[in-house]
């Protein structure tokens, strides 16, 4: 019996030791954001925060790239939070500005949803 409660023990605490992560071994993407680094994302975004705070972020600036064009999204603030798996991450960003060339336009929210680079 001593036997039957040390295995079932062990058991337990190879598979309570065991972590949930990204099959790569790397961070989660919502632990990639971090203040003042520019992060890659899937299909040609960047972004970068000033300052993060949990999942509070200010300071925000996305850039994406759309074949000869860029275009660059600011906000003052942001919210992030976990996408549907560990490789994606959602951000809401408040009071945004997008410029596109000469063209310009404000929001008052915008969502997107980023993923890892492959």
């Amino acid at each position: 019996m001593k036997k039957i409660i040390t295995l079932l023990v062990s058991v337990l605490m190879v598979c309570g030791c065991k972590q949930k992560g990204d099959a790569s071994g790397g961070p989660s993407a919502i632990d990639m954001v971090q203040p003042g680094q520019d992060i890659n994302w899937n299909d040609g975004f960047t972004l970068r925060v000033n300052n993060r705070t949990s999942n509070e972020v200010t300071g925000v600036f996305i850039l994406h790239r759309i074949g000869n064009s860029d275009v660059m999204i600011s906000a003052e603030r942001g919210v992030l939070s976990k996408g549907a798996d560990d490789k994606s991450v959602a951000l809401s960003v408040f009071n945004a500005e997008t410029v596109n060339g000469k063209n310009k336009m404000t929001a008052n929210k915008m969502d997107f949803l980023f993923q890892k680079v492959q």
